[in-house]
């Protein structure tokens, strides 16, 4: 008799999702890491630092990041951002 595996446990390794399957392959795209260091800061943002505890980086964008169609800074700078 064969010992039946614990409630929540995968049958077999090839069940197990934290296992990689042989059959996957090497990513083709690229990571956006990989862009950013090779292309710079997307147009329209800006750094400002990080914030809390976990230092989350925080920045921020102005209208050439919302559209690079003629972009326009709003005329009154109280204005909400349009998105």
């Amino acid at each position: 008799m064969s010992e039946q595996p614990q409630a929540g446990q995968p049958l077999h390794q090839d069940d197990d999702p934290r296992v990689p399957s042989e059959a996957v392959g090497e990513s083709t795209t690229d990571r956006g890491e990989d862009i950013a260091e090779r292309d710079g800061k997307e147009a329209g943002r800006q750094d400002t630092g990080t914030q809390g505890e976990s230092q989350r980086p925080t920045g921020t964008s102005t209208a050439r990041d919302v559209t690079a169609v003629d972009p326009q800074e709003p005329i009154d700078p109280a204005a909400p951002n349009p998105r």
